[in-house]
């Protein structure tokens, strides 16, 4: 094993990567090796979002965060797909919907909040570990679950299927966003087009995801971008949800004041984005 974690040095620095970059990529690796990265005793990792030296932060593999990482995939990527295994299984209902934190020992969930960005990552991520591997059979695997997923969130954040994310729905910034905007609308067209290709893989009819891909694509360029930022557009009446107030008592950040009822109905909900810039834009290629 030493011999082996040696090779695997020399190798990264003996890249011709600029120093910068290695530089980059050697300070965050380490986080694999620490307490923020656990394995269960079947194998299966577990993850903290980040951890000190005396305890660890946000439990549960939390997906929102680990939508993000890049190192365990390309490093071990059957580490990786021990995730995927656990965000389709234990930790999807019977009607599709996912929570987006595990249970410890990794046991199944109780159903009772899931976000937009971590459903629609997963199944990117699940493509993601198919073109990785080459290996079809767990694909087949995985796919029912995955579409099974997808068909959730179109119900659940497009009912109309507008190929957009347009129901109030909760992200990374432990919030809700009302009304479509590019962020999570581009986690929605990656999820789509990834199923396009895995179910043409599999030789599965995708034309519906298809075409709903086509429309979010067009609505995203046309809509959602200002010329120079991809944008909110805040919606919170003609929807299938609640009104904000009545939607509150689900969502993080508490209930409305009389000062924030009067800035609902010339701003529209709390903590939006609107037309300002959004920090995420879009999720890139």
């Amino acid at each position: 094993m030493q011999q082996k974690s040696g090779l695997s040095r020399d190798a990264f620095y003996a890249s011709t990567l600029p120093p910068e970059v290695i530089e980059a990529v050697a300070a965050n690796l380490p986080i694999i090796k620490s307490p923020t990265v656990l394995r269960q005793y079947d194998g299966r990792l577990w993850n903290w979002e980040g951890c000190t030296d005396v305890k660890g932060c946000c439990a549960g593999s939390c997906t929102h965060v680990w939508n993000y990482a890049q190192a365990i995939p390309h490093l071990f990527p059957s580490l990786e797909r021990s995730l995927r295994h656990t965000e389709f299984c234990e930790n999807q209902s019977a009607e599709g919907y996912q929570g987006f934190r595990t249970n410890l020992p990794i046991t199944p969930l109780e159903h009772d909040f899931h976000a937009a960005d971590s459903q629609l990552g997963g199944i990117m991520k699940v493509y993601r570990e198919w073109r990785m591997s080459g290996d079809t059979n767990w694909l087949k695997k995985m796919y029912p679950m995955t579409k099974q997923s997808l068909d959730w969130c179109i119900k659940t954040w497009d009912p109309r299927n507008a190929g957009i994310i347009e129901e109030p729905h909760h992200n990374t910034y432990d919030i809700e966003f009302w009304g479509p905007n590019g962020m999570i609308t581009s986690y929605y067209l990656g999820a789509l087009q990834a199923m396009v290709e895995m179910g043409k893989a599999l030789k599965k009819d995708v034309s519906s995801h298809k075409d709903l891909y086509a429309k979010g694509k067009k609505y995203i360029e046309t809509e959602l971008y200002d010329g120079e930022y991809f944008i909110q557009k805040i919606q919170w009446t003609g929807l299938k949800a609640a009104d904000p107030v009545k939607a509150s008592e689900i969502s993080i950040g508490g209930g409305y004041s009389d000062e924030a009822l009067a800035l609902l109905q010339k701003k529209g909900p709390k903590y939006q984005y609107g037309t300002g810039c959004m920090s995420d834009g879009i999720l890139g290629g």
